[in-house]
């Protein structure tokens, strides 16, 4: 249910530029040269569809291929290999392997089948247990296919295909085997069902649901992507107090969790985008957006995200008429993230007022 919970929260939007110099290595050249290597050395093809403007794509490159215990697994036991989904042969291969969102890494046999995929942003310690089992040959949908098959019957073996399916993008093909884990596990005797009406619940986004199965299953392995829910329920209902009760609890019990603090961040970056798109705003005001860019900053540090909080900072400073500080933050976010357009623009406004002071 982990990795089902982290597909939902994952959305998809821009691409590659390296933030750290150890990270895993591509292959170069053509699908089929590659394809071909994987088949000589009797390995998996791992082909990481991207596009030049998924944010999930960067964001993977600078925590999931960055990892040392990925790079060494994944140098070992497979071909690794890139293409843009919107470019080139990857336009073609994108439709060959039905590839709608990004990034998604499929996993290819020497033959060109497709043996696994991986839809969406994972962190690293999920991305590596997902890549050993695909090596081994578990938990892929093959496997999980069979077993199902094997004993239709059993509730284990229809909650995984369902969670397979969904993390792979056909969450409709899941609704079966999910409504048999709701009628057939209603005593949680598998630890199942907490997971399928939970999964039910933030799907509506029921918040009173979502509290009562709060209540009824506290050891639910799925309770910190209930507060998530209801921490983003909050922020979209404007209700402060709500906000700052989720927020404590995420920051208490999942200090260290990817996803807590993304979102938490993200609720600090909407403060801060309101001003610095508010034509009218005192400098009073813009103060207070920097406060809460400020803000934002401990939570989204060492990926992607991190140049989000530094590229409103100097849209802020460039409406208090702080151009150096402008360009500093604006560099900043550079670093990170060098091919963005809006930042390369916001650089060249702020280099344009400050050659008007030459």
């Amino acid at each position: 249910m982990k990795k089902l919970i982290l597909i939902i929260f994952s959305f998809f939007i821009l691409v590659n530029n390296s933030y750290s110099l150890n990270e895993l290595q591509f292959e170069s050249g053509s699908f089929n040269d590659v394809l071909q290597k994987a088949k000589s050395e009797n390995k998996i093809l791992m082909v990481d569809f991207i596009t030049d403007w998924c944010i999930w794509c960067i964001q993977t490159d600078l925590k999931v291929y960055a990892n040392s215990e990925i790079i060494d697994f994944a140098s070992k036991n497979q071909i690794n290999w890139k293409v843009d989904a919107e470019k080139g042969e990857g336009i073609d291969l994108a439709k060959k392997y039905n590839v709608k969102g990004f990034p998604t890494i499929v996993f290819i046999d020497g033959d060109g089948n497709e043996v696994d995929r991986i839809y969406g942003y994972i962190p690293a310690d999920d991305f590596l247990k997902q890549i050993k089992n695909i090596a081994a040959g578990k938990k892929t949908i093959k496997d999980l296919t069979s077993v199902y098959e094997s004993n239709p019957k059993d509730v284990t073996a229809n909650f995984e295909l369902g969670e397979k399916l969904t993390s792979i993008g056909k969450s409709d093909d899941a609704k079966k085997y999910f409504e048999f884990v709701a009628e057939n596990d209603k005593d949680n005797a598998s630890g199942h069902y907490d997971d399928v009406m939970f999964m039910r619940a933030f799907e509506k986004g029921d918040t009173t649901e979502i509290l009562t199965l709060i209540e009824n299953y506290p050891q639910s392995n799925v309770i910190k992507d209930a507060y998530i829910t209801l921490f983003n329920k909050a922020v979209e209902l404007e209700n402060k107090d709500a906000i700052e009760y989720y927020k404590s609890i995420l920051e208490s019990k999942y200090a260290s969790d990817e996803f807590a603090n993304f979102y938490i961040g993200q609720y600090f970056l909407g403060k801060a985008s309101k001003i610095a798109k508010d034509e009218k705003a005192s400098n009073e005001l813009v103060m207070e957006g920097l406060d809460w860019a400020d803000k934002s900053m401990p939570y989204l540090k060492g990926g992607v995200f991190e140049a989000s909080p530094n590229n409103l900072k100097s849209q802020l400073y460039f409406k208090l008429g702080e151009y150096n500080k402008s360009l500093d933050y604006i560099n900043n976010a550079l670093k990170i993230w060098g091919t963005r357009k809006s930042y390369l623009e916001q650089k060249k406004k702020v280099e344009d007022k400050l050659a008007e002071r030459k």
